[in-house]
């Protein structure tokens, strides 16, 4: 087998570590390998290709004593095909499934609905996907799968049809936003389209519900629906509108704008995640949940320069200014130091700050 990787690994291991009894080295062609090792007792584990369907394999103990030492190892096992359908019941374009069980792992790619692992006997779970993540098809993992034979299984990658749109500020539809659902069985996703609407299928059970807004609305935060139960198709919508926070970068000892500045806001607990980058005049402008708890950094490696405004609540609409200081040591700008320092317009005058209750 070509391309599997074998490992040597000291199976009295010393103190310091001995780099002699240890190698790691890559089949070729023919599926042959040479290492240099002293000799002694070893654990050997064998990982074949990803695309093999072969499991990994570890064998303890071995000796090698004598010189030259020859350790072969066959991969074999119980064949278990996979005949894999979307909804629809069109066989699966493009994708991969995995088993775990034990000490084994085993991966195989599928192509035209079907594919193939060789496993050795025993009880294993087993994921299920398509190639394409985003495209409404869900990913399963079956738990508990017992093989003792040959066997052919069918995975039925169906569910319940949930589509609707996804909206941020002013009921715009946000375009090419990642929506998901997912629990310990299923996971689908999907981008929304030119009118901010999607689609994904799950199979029946309760989901918790993600939407990310994507590159091109990277200024709102991305946020984690509640918890609710799937038991026929359903229409569900997502609103990304929020409190709006705007303002400028600033260097702390001038006032002057940096524009360029990488400046993110950090959700607290559920609260999701945007970034954006200053414009010229050091703007910025995020869309974050209402009561949510944030921190504001803008952080510049390459000019060594950073600012940090943490424990935001997000109760209004609000104007701001982020504070950048030399990052040689790490800069906490509390609301109190950013308004000490010349507020939102470097007059002392402030403008809807946001509330710093913890």
């Amino acid at each position: 087998m070509a391309g599997a990787w074998i490992a040597f690994d000291n199976a009295d291991p010393t103190y310091p570590y001995d780099p002699s009894t240890h190698a790691q080295v890559q089949t070729d062609a023919a599926g042959a390998y040479a290492v240099t090792l002293v000799a002694g007792r070893y654990d050997v584990s064998a990982q074949p290709p990803f695309s093999s369907g072969y499991a990994t394999a570890r064998v303890r103990g071995v000796e090698l004593r004598t010189a030259p030492a020859t350790f072969s190892y066959r991969f074999s096992g119980l064949k278990v095909t996979g005949v894999v359908t979307v909804p629809g019941g069109a066989p699966l374009a493009s994708g991969a499934a995995s088993a775990y069980g034990g000490n084994s792992v085993a991966s195989a790619y599928i192509a035209s609905g079907v594919f193939s692992l060789f496993l050795p006997a025993g009880s294993y779970q087993v994921t299920v996907g398509p190639s394409d993540y985003e495209s409404g098809i869900p990913t399963r993992t079956y738990f508990g799968l017992r093989f003792a034979s040959d066997t052919t299984l069918t995975f039925s990658l169906d569910g319940y049809l949930v589509g609707g749109t996804v909206t941020g500020p002013g009921g715009q539809p946000l375009i090419g936003a990642r929506v998901g659902g997912t629990n310990l069985r299923a996971r689908s996703t999907a981008r929304t389209n030119a009118s901010g609407a999607y689609e994904v299928y799950v199979p029946g059970g309760d989901y918790d519900w993600f939407v990310q807004p994507g590159i091109l609305n990277s200024n709102i935060v991305s946020r984690i629906f509640p918890t609710t139960t799937v038991t026929a198709p359903q229409t569900k919508d997502f609103d990304l509108s929020g409190v709006t926070w705007s303002g400028t970068v600033r260097l702390a000892s001038t006032g002057e704008p940096v524009p360029s500045i990488p400046v993110s806001v950090y959700g607290r607990s559920a609260y999701g995640t945007a970034y954006v980058t200053s414009g010229p005049a050091g703007d910025f402008s995020f869309v974050v949940k209402q009561y949510g708890i944030y921190d504001v950094r803008a952080e510049s490696y390459e000019q060594g320069l950073e600012g940090h405004l943490e424990g935001m609540e997000a109760v209004n609409d609000s104007i701001f200014d982020v504070l950048l200081s030399p990052s040689s040591g790490r800069v906490l700008l509390t609301r109190r130091q950013a308004r000490a320092s010349g507020g939102v317009n470097g007059s002392g005058t402030r403008t809807g700050w946001p509330s710093t209750r913890p």
